[in-house]
């Protein structure tokens, strides 16, 4: 995948013809829909940003290849990402809009997902997927991957529980925000236990090479577990940097799965944890039975690693001069009683800062943790609309009163006690208040005229805005 500038570290497809697709295609309307940009390419074509020309609403439009349609196998993977995604409603899955053929092409239409924008050395960067975070940034930060592993899996549990197993999780599939919400993406090679045979035809490995499962590889029936597997995989390169399994050929990668044991995280990272390191050799285990046995024992076993942990134990010397410089060093110098008074005025001055309003400490405001939910602006909405979208996150809808208005309709939410972006505990109530008709008078019969009345129905004067 090429955005932004910045080249996958795996990508050796020719793009030629993907060249000449594009330069047809940008400033083209399809349908609803006007191309602006490209934002991305693939093997099988590309993604494309547009513009809904009458809602003014930013899309993703995903176009395969037309030379591909030839292929069947192709075409129905294609295919198939629209009609299963289409199927899935989750906060971490992207949003399928719109399937369009014309011609000889076809699009999926999905939400525009614009990825997060970092700064490194005053140069600004946008990370559009995981895999662009990884080459970019290098090994993550256990706060960052427990905040992306946890609602991936969250997505997965959803995904799972429809029967639907994703068999390519991988980093360029999780995709993020511009708040950094990661979502997962591309089920172009998702199969529905219980409908079609869930395995590949003998001998077909389905899946990316160095994220497959080592039933993939086999061709053997899968599971939750396999996309345990792929995301233990990814787990494994968030807190290394590099995949476990790596060769010249895809055969000698899927050989690695099937034989080869993988070096310890912590041998490649000392700054990981113990307690993550045992979390993903588990996931990696060669045989299913082996793993988490779900997405959610893997989400529980996540979500109790601790921040703050030492990550690393201080190799032990294996002699006993060795210990001695240690112990000799330590004496020698203990910064211990030099920091302690600058940490003393530090604190003061501090102190001081935060009674005049002068600072805020980051640290000190209160992140919502993951009971905590962020309240949205359900100001315009029917109060059945807002029951919904406060369902989804979660929470209650009350109505408290009714307020005369003359900016809403009648029973339209006009006012909330609880302010949009608050944090609230799962499970709370968003106090609302509806809006009520406001009468108005005639100002020449003086007789009472409703809101959307135009005219007097006593006298016929025009009724004044």
């Amino acid at each position: 995948m090429k955005e932004d500038g910045i080249k996958d570290r795996r990508s050796d497809i020719t793009i030629t013809d993907l060249d000449s697709l594009r330069a047809v295609m940008i400033g083209r309307q399809i349908g609803e829909y006007k191309i602006t940009e490209e934002v991305g390419r693939g093997g099988m074509g590309i993604v494309y940003m547009g513009i809904h020309t009458f809602l003014e609403q930013d899309v993703a439009i995903k176009m395969l290849n037309p030379a591909m349609t030839l292929d069947p196998q192709i075409k129905e993977r294609f295919l198939n990402e629209a009609k299963i995604q289409c199927k899935l409603s989750h906060p971490n899955i992207t949003t399928i809009h719109n399937f369009l053929q014309f011609e000889s092409y076809y699009c999926i239409v999905m939400e525009y997902i614009p990825g997060k924008l970092i700064k490194i050395k005053d140069v600004s960067k946008r990370e559009r997927n995981l895999s662009q975070a990884i080459v970019i940034r290098g090994p993550q930060t256990l706060v960052e991957i427990k905040n992306t592993v946890l609602q991936i899996l969250k997505a997965l549990t959803y995904a799972h529980s429809k029967n639907i197993i994703h068999r390519d999780i991988k980093p360029s599939n999780i995709l993020f925000t511009e708040l950094g919400i990661p979502k997962l993406s591309d089920f172009g090679i998702a199969k529905i236990i219980g409908g079609e045979k869930t395995k590949t035809t003998t001998g077909q490995a389905i899946g990316t090479a160095w994220y497959i499962s080592p039933e993939q590889v086999m061709g053997k029936l899968v599971d939750a577990r396999s996309d345990i597997y792929s995301l233990g995989i990814t787990l494994y390169e968030m807190a290394t940097g590099k995949v476990p399994f790596d060769g010249d050929t895809d055969f000698a990668i899927y050989k690695a799965h099937l034989e080869k044991r993988p070096k310890n995280p912590r041998d490649l990272n000392p700054n990981i944890a113990k307690e993550l390191e045992s979390i993903i050799l588990k996931c990696i285990a060669k045989e299913p039975a082996n793993r988490y046995a779900s997405a959610q024992d893997l989400y529980r076993a996540v979500e109790s690693l601790q921040f703050g942990k030492a990550n690393a134990s201080i190799p032990t010397p294996k002699n006993k001069q060795a210990k001695k410089i240690i112990i000799t060093r330590k004496k020698l110098f203990n910064p211990v009683p030099y920091l302690l008074p600058i940490f003393f005025i530090i604190a003061i001055i501090t102190a001081y800062l935060l009674l005049k309003n002068v600072v805020r400490l980051p640290f000190l405001v209160q992140k919502p943790s993951k009971n905590f939910t962020m309240v949205p602006d359900l100001r315009g909405m029917q109060a059945d609309q807002a029951a919904d979208t406060l369902k989804t996150l979660r929470l209650h809808l009350q109505a408290i009163k009714e307020n005369e208005t003359n900016k809403y309709k009648a029973g339209v939410i006009c006012n909330q006690e609880e302010n949009p972006g608050d944090t609230l505990a799962v499970g709370d109530t968003v106090k609302v208040y509806l809006s009520k008709e406001m009468i108005k008078f005639c100002s020449n019969c003086h007789a009472p005229v409703t809101l959307d009345q135009k005219f007097c129905t006593k006298c016929n004067t025009r009724i004044r805005e």
